[in-house]
């Protein structure tokens, strides 16, 4: 008898020793794999911690050597962030995190500030050689006009990669003045988190800076002097870049109208109207037209997605692809054949007057002129304002504005980047379950669980005493 307890313990305890060592191994096997790639299904309704095409493009052809600073105080980096930057170095061996806490580590972070940067707790800094991009947290999320929370983690992380390592370069935009534009618009906001430098210029005073690759007339309320057109005008034609975006029910403004229409686009100053209920969305400022986008280079991506660009309260557009520029004129919102465009903007009737302008109409356009020496000059009209400036459609994951608008400066000033990763709605869920649901997720995960573990137990004791 004691020879047999005596194997049955020498047995069992080879059996544990065994088990141990293959669970070690395996863990350190699985460890090492999820360094490479990461292990975890995304289960989550958005999928938050898929990554993007473009993402993985850019990350797997990264050849110079990143960090990204986590500045958060110790444990306390949060899960989100935590497994994005994990995906992130699984993608590249480029990539190296580094966690520094600001209040025991202060020193750390000084050669970031010292260029006049304000770093904050739960910002991240993303680093190659001397050139760095910094995220703080409040950029990680945005809120759409239904109030919800999505997150832009991934997009502004691989910006700033894409920034950093020279793939994208930051070009300067400079927004008029001195004729009632739009200030401090979400416009501006959304095109320097896209890593564009933004400033602001009055052509009364001089004329277009030479580090200029674009020029903004946000919605002016007053025309432009005959001396400012000429500035203008000037710097168009040494292969300047502009956009113009109205917005209806204000005066004529016969000067700058009229250069327009020599690049054959013409504002209207009208109201449209959309006849079209199935093509109508209701908001805050009322019925808004959904125009269908035409196919470029520009919504390409979108059109393939399917999403849907709100025009708000807009103005149409003539186009003429005959002008005096030679310019080649495309329309890239169109609305439908049932609207019309409202030449008495203040009429207590929506209803169709006669002398109205018939749809389809054009609501957004381009303008784009060739150069000998093979450079281009190029023009974007809108005729809403409220297309960019409504609160929070930039950043709406479910409408085609943000992409269509940063789409369209990238066109216009030509730069490389062009990237357009979606935001992620963060849609807490709720597991709803019947009582039959309940009860049967209760014998699976407590009491089968419980079961097992006493039999083992039961059997553990009977062998001891054999």
């Amino acid at each position: 008898m004691k020879k047999g307890r005596l194997k049955y313990k020498i047995n069992g305890t080879f059996l544990m020793i065994a088990m141990l060592v293959g669970a070690v191994l395996v863990n350190l096997i699985l460890g090492a794999i999820d360094t490479k790639v990461p292990l975890e299904v995304d289960l989550t309704k958005e999928n938050l911690y898929e990554f993007s095409q473009q993402t993985n493009d850019i990350m797997k052809s990264l050849d110079k050597d990143i960090t990204i600073y986590a500045i958060y105080s110790e444990g306390n980096v949060p899960t989100q962030v935590e497994k994005y930057l994990d995906r992130y170095k699984a993608l590249s061996n480029h990539v190296t995190v580094t966690t520094i806490d600001p209040y025991k580590d202060p020193t750390r972070i000084q050669k970031f500030e010292a260029k006049g940067d304000t770093i904050s707790n739960g910002s991240l800094i993303v680093e190659c050689g001397d050139k760095f991009k910094i995220i703080s947290s409040a950029q990680m999320t945005a809120t759409d006009f239904l109030k919800q929370q999505n997150l832009v983690l991934e997009n502004r992380i691989t910006n700033a990669v894409y920034f950093v390592t020279g793939a994208g370069e930051q070009q300067k935009l400079y927004f008029t003045e001195g004729h009632g534009e739009s200030e401090n618009s979400q416009l501006q906001t959304a095109l320097q988190n896209e890593d564009y430098l933004a400033e602001s210029i009055n052509l009364s005073i001089g004329d277009v800076p030479e580090d200029a690759d674009g020029l903004v007339i946000l919605a002016p309320q007053k025309d432009f002097t005959e001396e400012e057109r000429d500035r203008l005008a000037a710097y168009m034609e040494n292969g300047g870049n502009a956009a113009f975006i109205f917005t209806p029910g204000g005066d004529k403004l016969e000067r700058l109208s009229a250069y327009l229409t020599e690049w054959g686009i013409t504002p209207m100053y009208n109201l449209v109207v959309e006849g079209d209920q199935s093509k109508n969305l209701m908001t805050r400022l009322g019925a808004s037209p959904v125009p269908d986008m035409t196919d470029h280079d520009i919504t390409a991506n979108l059109i393939a997605q399917k999403l849907t660009y709100v025009a708000f309260p807009t103005m149409s557009l003539s186009i003429s692809t005959t002008n005096p520029q030679y310019a080649q004129v495309t329309s890239l919102l169109k609305t439908s054949a049932e609207s019309y465009g409202k030449v008495n903007v203040q009429a207590q009737s929506s209803a169709y007057e006669e002398g109205d302008a018939v749809g389809p109409l054009d609501v957004a356009a381009i303008a784009e002129k060739q150069y000998d020496d093979g450079s281009y000059s190029r023009v974007f009209v809108s005729g809403s304002v409220w297309a960019v400036e409504y609160p929070n459609i930039l950043s709406e994951a479910a409408y085609a504005n943000g992409d269509f608008t940063l789409n369209t400066f990238s066109w216009m000033t030509e730069k490389p980047s062009g990237l357009s990763i979606r935001p992620k709605l963060i849609s807490p869920e709720t597991l709803k379950m019947t009582n039959t649901q309940a009860m049967t997720m209760i014998i699976v995960v407590v009491l089968i669980p419980i079961a097992l573990l006493v039999f083992g137990i039961i059997i553990w004791f009977r062998r001891r005493y054999l």
